[in-house]
């Protein structure tokens, strides 16, 4: 826990020298998702223990360089989920586990994530009208969980078993972002992604604009980078 916090507090570190050295662009946005738990997640070793679904929503600051087409990206993301019920019945078959019922020491699984990535713009130099404005994001970083853990009793009222989750996890989330709507200032995209804590997500994204002073093809904005 101790080395990820010291990582957490380099990459911040990093990115903070690399605005102050360039005197990088900086913008703002939002999303919201839906998180689809996999196999891997509806597992006890997973980040939250047998995920099924969620929500989340957070915010992201990015820094845009005065050249070329990567960006670095700092995001601060809240997810709320539920459990898989049928996961944890499975998990004490397959382990052997005697039980009469189970609890959850915590109700839902939730926490929240902090990670930093390179945002890479896909086909830079595209001429194509058509194409949308794509970019993407490889997210790694920490998450901070409520630490829900699983026990199994018989007839006492001490488990017979316990299933314990991590209160910090390393946690990496890819994702695909693509430009829907165009405003004059902003831009809502459109993401998808697949992270090991929540599976499978789609949602929205709202973004300043990222315009640097150059010519684009896919942008009507005077000076979106190419």
């Amino acid at each position: 826990m101790k080395k990820l916090k010291i990582l957490i507090i380099a990459t911040l570190f990093v990115q903070i020298q690399m605005y102050s050295q360039t005197k990088t662009k900086i913008t703002f946005g939002g999303n919201a998702a839906y998180h689809l738990g996999t196999s891997a997640q509806q597992k006890e070793n997973s980040p939250f223990l047998f995920f099924k679904n969620g929500q989340s929503a957070g915010i992201d600051l990015t820094l845009i360089p005065k050249t070329g087409t990567i960006r670095y990206k700092l995001a601060i993301d809240y997810i709320i989920g539920t459990n898989d019920e049928s996961a944890v019945t499975t998990y004490a078959k397959e382990n052997n586990i005697e039980y009469v019922n189970y609890k959850f020491t915590k109700s839902n699984p939730n926490g929240f994530s902090i990670m930093a990535s390179p945002q890479f713009m896909l086909f830079p130099k595209s001429k194509s009208k058509k194409l949308p404005l794509m970019w993407l994001d490889l997210k790694v970083g920490a998450l901070f969980s409520n630490q829900q853990n699983v026990q199994y009793f018989l007839e006492q009222t001490t488990p017979n078993a316990e299933i314990k989750s991590n209160a910090v996890n390393f946690a990496y989330n890819p994702t695909v972002v693509i430009n829907v709507i165009q405003a004059k200032k902003f831009f809502v995209n459109v993401k998808a992604s697949y992270s090991n804590f929540g599976g499978f997500g789609i949602g929205l994204n709202i973004t300043e604009m990222d315009c640097m002073g150059w010519p684009c093809f896919r942008c009507p904005a005077t000076g979106c980078v190419p």
